[in-house]
């Protein structure tokens, strides 16, 4: 009889010690379990923050800078302008000088937005919204009549500032009118855009361009204009 209790005893105790040692390696992979969890959910959420970042940036693309106004013949303002592009690096280039006719400046782009999922995911080639700036021009004048900001009236017969993206502004006419080949470079839409601001001479524009939209206007600031420069300086 003692025996056998012993034995009993000493079953108690093993089976006891099994089912503790059990549930801490159950507990032990459930917590690893969780804990690996986690870092993806973790993960997840920066690659989201990261992707909702993208999908609202915006970056600086031109500045124009009101050099002068002066009335002219039928009521008319001939408004001189500096148009400056902004390069990739944030430094502005040489400028133009640029002569239109109005107190409301036009500037005329085409814009390419491509497609949300590539903008989010930071795409090398489409994780932006691209423009190629083609003229500027008053609420005075018919737009032909406006400053080329390129060296013809068609843009996409030359190349980018930056040498970037030129087969797709090659073939700019014809994304405008075939959505399979838009399609398949991963555009959303391509279209010309000229947004415009009433302007006054000492202001200074800012232009930029939404990662996933277009072009946009904004005042950054003020200056003493110089009258000594001549359009196309």
């Amino acid at each position: 009889m003692k025996f056998r209790w012993l034995r009993l005893t000493i079953s108690a105790v093993v089976i006891t010690v099994a089912g503790a040692w059990s549930l801490v390696q159950f507990g032990s992979h459930e917590v690893a379990r969780l804990t690996q969890r986690t870092s993806e959910l973790e993960k997840e959420k920066q690659e989201l923050h990261e992707h909702i970042q993208r999908l609202g940036a915006s970056r600086r693309v031109a500045q124009v800078s009101i050099i002068d106004q002066l009335p002219v013949e039928k009521g008319q303002t001939l408004t001189r302008v500096r148009w400056q592009e902004v390069r990739s690096d944030g430094a502005l280039p040489s400028a133009q000088t640029a002569e239109i006719i109005g107190k409301q400046l036009y500037v005329e782009g085409l814009v390419v937005k491509f497609e949300p999922e590539a903008v989010a995911k930071g795409d090398a080639e489409k994780g932006q919204s691209i423009v190629l700036f083609r003229r500027v021009f008053g609420d005075q004048q018919n737009p032909q009549f406006g400053y080329l900001l390129s060296q013809s009236d068609d843009p996409t017969q030359g190349k980018s500032a930056e040498g970037a993206h030129d087969a797709i502004w090659k073939r700019f006419w014809q994304l405008l009118d075939d959505p399979a080949l838009a399609r398949k470079y991963g555009i959303r839409v391509a279209q010309c855009e000229a947004p415009s601001v009433p302007i006054q001479r000492g202001q200074i524009w800012e232009i930029s361009l939404d990662a996933l939209g277009g072009l946009n206007f904004k005042k950054i600031g003020e200056f003493k204009p110089s009258t000594n420069e001549q359009p196309g300086s």
